[in-house]
């Protein structure tokens, strides 16, 4: 802990900075996921990864120490987590063992990038993330092999070189189909702060065998953060009405769209987006609930 300024005392009220267990009933922005198993939920808080049983009881830190680590996610099986981490000096997707032991770089950042977001495909073969630089102010998505290699460029946030900010192509919060077939993410037109009138955002569907782009959910309050079942059948996404957001549920046969929560925490879509548009929302076993973060809190719903 930094030594405390001249003539202050250290604030009792703050969370011990010298590994000291603290209580805390809330947190902000937490993006929870929750174990194949349904056992284990993972969150982050205060840059740190912790796992919480999922009947409740006293969470057990998983990842802490001075890096800043967030966004943990677990693998298919259950076995690995992806999470972000700037332990070695900038912002990078790291891998490791469920237990938090292991834990190995994937991307080779050293320069100021910002990574959000990371999501499995459900094989497992690659890990999906939302990168951006401050030279490109948007957020291209890219794929990395959690065995190592290089990081493959999904889409590019310049399409034909352009440098108008208004004309970039932002990408957030992919997710794979469980086929393999499609991934499904969230898109925008214009760079990382856009004056342009709300929405900014849609549900995009891209077929992997032909690169092409299919707009699948468009509304008046957006379409955002994504979420698929295990099936494959039904999208959560996040939508505004009004002022207010709320988590919307979409059944991909029927077509069948309803409000599934509503109001729940305000969106960032008018601000900086750095961890998202809002806290991720996974399904637990059986895709009858969805977990997230709203309020402070872990909730299923």
């Amino acid at each position: 802990a930094p030594p405390a300024a001249p003539g202050l005392a250290p604030d009792p009220s703050l969370p011990a900075p010298d590994g000291r267990p603290f209580e805390a009933q809330e947190g902000t922005w937490m993006a929870p996921d929750i174990s194949p198993d349904g056992r284990t939920i993972l969150f982050d808080l205060l840059g740190d990864i912790y796992a919480l049983d999922s009947a409740g009881g006293a969470a057990r830190p998983l990842l802490a120490g001075d890096a800043f680590e967030t966004q943990p996610v677990f693998s298919p099986d259950g076995k690995q987590i992806a999470f972000i981490s700037d332990k070695s000096g900038a912002a990078n997707l790291w891998v490791a063992n469920a237990d938090g032991s292991d834990a190995r770089k994937l991307s080779a950042d050293t320069d100021p990038a910002i990574y959000t977001s990371p999501s499995w495909t459900a094989d497992g073969r690659f890990i999906h993330v939302s990168r951006t630089i401050h030279n490109i102010l948007a957020f291209e998505l890219y794929a990395y092999d959690p065995r190592g290699g290089s990081g493959i460029k999904v889409t590019q946030a310049r399409p034909n070189g352009t440098e108008r900010h208004d004309e970039r192509i932002n990408v957030m919060g992919a997710v794979a189909s469980p086929d393999g077939n499609y991934l499904y993410f969230a898109r925008k037109t214009g760079a990382l702060w856009s004056d342009k009138n709300l929405p900014h955002w849609e549900i995009v569907r891209r077929e992997l065998a032909t690169g092409t782009d299919e707009r699948i959910i468009t509304s008046p309050g957006a379409a955002m953060r994504p979420a698929l079942s295990h099936d494959g059948t039904r999208l959560v996404y996040a939508s505004r009405s009004g002022a207010q957001t709320g988590l919307r549920s979409r059944n991909l046969e029927t077509g069948e769209d309803r409000w599934l929560s509503f109001p729940i925490d305000p969106d960032s879509q008018m601000g900086g987006y750095y961890n998202d548009l809002l806290p991720r929302v996974a399904f637990l076993p059986g895709d009858r609930e969805v977990l997230s973060a709203i309020d402070g809190r872990l909730v299923r719903i």
